[in-house]
């Protein structure tokens, strides 16, 4: 009995508490998406595609040897640190352990930047870019954000990164104004990222503090090697496009590709981030084996990737040329034609994530995982060095598009065979996603018939979509989507006289 009342009120802060952490990790998410689509509309107008195309380049080039240098440790150290919480003198020594393997692999790092930006420097062309993307690299070696997510301060997370967007959001209005201040731009990148690592270091040693004394650094790197590949490998398409793009193409058409795949991409992430929170459930009923909520985790998962993903899809086809008129300006009307390529990738990355984390990750099969990005890798480069030569962009986005179908076959074929009839095809859900891009089409096609202007048209067609989308979901009644109603109807109060 008396256990009962003590547990009642830790069960009632543990609730709140990660309601709490969820609350400020939607804020997050929102500035990540916010921050940037306020930013492009103005930065598409007062820099030039070939300064833009520069920082691209440069950006691309530096986070890929960031991920190279940070050697697997974030997913481990986070888990390790959230072990340890409570134990001050382990949490110091494993913080300690863990800032010199990253310092020590930044360095390693550092060479083989050092060596490749004098291979690439005529493709840069501008020595500052090349300072402020140094410093960035070098300072990055006191990464710790992982100390933060161990320690679940996602307050702080959020509240920091807020302050500091906002602050970089306004440097961009009144700092960059005109061609030349690409890099200003930059410097503004860089400078953000640095305020944020230099804020991080402060806390973390204010709060536990390091010591040099009696490390054992190495044995961290036994660990961490199956997420250091899989991180490694997931990034080269991720990261590396912008710099293949600038050499076998030029960086002067980087821009154009490079911002119509960071909308695709942000729109995915409303997608995506939706799928990852599943993962956990996932993984609870696993251990639970309770294989009849396990299914209908899976089948709700499913609904909700072909319902989102597929009308997504063919929004983004339907409103490329009028988006961009609008939204970047004449002189980024290519964005259009690599909008409409790139309009698959909302389904093929949910697709890939839904087989990835809700299938063969809870079951420990990230090996599985890795072969597959190591196919679509490899496709992403053959296709890359095949098609930008000839189509540049274009051929790019296409490589883009041919490697997350190799990856989501693979992945397929692997859950095929190692699970076979567990992923349900939902029909009915099928059938609904195809009856909305229907009628997404239909609509687009009247629409163009009126030969209306840009605004008219996104204005038209966007509540046109919205309202055949709900309409579609009432007549099918999956569901997905009669929670989804439930969810968001208000909740009856009850009657004074009941």
């Amino acid at each position: 009995m008396f256990a009962g009342r003590w547990l009642r009120p830790r069960v009632k802060t543990y609730f709140v508490s990660l309601k709490k952490n969820l609350a400020f990790n939607f804020l997050l998410s929102l500035s990540q998406v916010l921050f940037p689509l306020l930013s492009i509309p103005w930065l598409s107008r007062v820099l030039d595609p070939a300064g833009l195309g520069r920082v691209q380049f440069i950006d691309g080039l530096t986070y890929y040897f960031i991920v190279l240098a940070e050697a697997g440790i974030v997913t481990h150290a986070i888990r390790e640190v959230a072990r340890c919480r409570h134990d001050r003198s382990a949490l110091k020594q494993l913080v300690s352990e863990l800032l010199t393997l990253h310092l020590l692999t930044t360095l390693a790092s550092a060479c083989l930047y050092g060596l490749t930006v004098y291979l690439l420097y005529d493709r840069i062309g501008d020595v500052r870019l090349l300072l402020y993307s140094l410093s960035f690299l070098l300072i990055n070696g006191f990464a710790c954000e992982w100390y933060f997510w161990g320690l679940e301060e996602f307050r702080y997370i959020t509240l920091r990164s807020l302050l500091v967007r906002a602050l970089a959001l306004l440097s961009l209005f009144l700092l960059v104004r005109q061609p030349e201040h690409y890099v200003r731009y930059y410097a503004l990148i860089a400078g953000t990222a640095i305020v944020v690592l230099a804020w991080n270091v402060l806390r973390m040693l204010a709060q536990t503090g390091i010591s040099f004394r009696k490390l054992q650094w190495r044995k961290h790197l036994r660990i961490t090697r199956v997420t250091y590949a899989v991180s490694l490998v997931y990034s080269i398409p991720l990261l590396l496009d912008n710099v293949l793009l600038g050499v076998l193409s030029g960086t002067a058409v980087v821009a154009f590709y490079a911002y119509a795949l960071k909308i695709v991409r942000l729109l995915s992430a409303f997608i995506t981030d939706s799928f990852l929170v599943l993962y956990p459930r996932t993984v609870a009923l696993l251990q639970e084996a309770d294989e009849r909520l396990l299914q209908r985790n899976l089948r709700l998962s499913a609904e909700g990737l072909l319902l989102l993903a597929l009308p997504a899809g063919a929004g983004i086809w339907l409103v490329a040329d009028s988006f961009t008129a609008v939204y970047f300006g004449p002189r980024f009307a290519s964005v259009a034609g690599h909008l409409r390529i790139l309009s698959v990738y909302p389904l093929l990355i949910t697709l890939g994530l839904f087989l990835n984390k809700q299938v063969l990750m809870p079951r420990n099969q990230e090996r599985f995982v890795l072969y597959g990005l190591l196919a679509g890798a490899a496709s992403f480069l053959l296709l890359a060095f095949l098609l930008c030569r000839r189509w540049g962009s274009y051929g790019m986005a296409w490589a883009l598009v041919g490697s997350e179908v190799v990856v989501v076959l693979c992945n397929a074929l692997f859950v095929r065979r190692l699970h076979r009839g567990l992923v349900p095809v939902p029909a009915r859900t099928l059938a609904a996603a195809v009856a909305s891009v229907a009628l997404f089409l239909a609509t687009g096609w009247c629409l163009r018939r009126l030969d209306l202007g840009p605004w008219p048209y996104l204005l038209a067609l966007l509540p046109a979509c919205l309202l055949w989308f709900i309409l579609v979901l009432k007549a099918f009644r999956l569901e997905v989507s009669e929670l989804l109603f439930a969810a968001l109807r208000p909740k009856q109060k009850p009657s004074v006289l009941g």
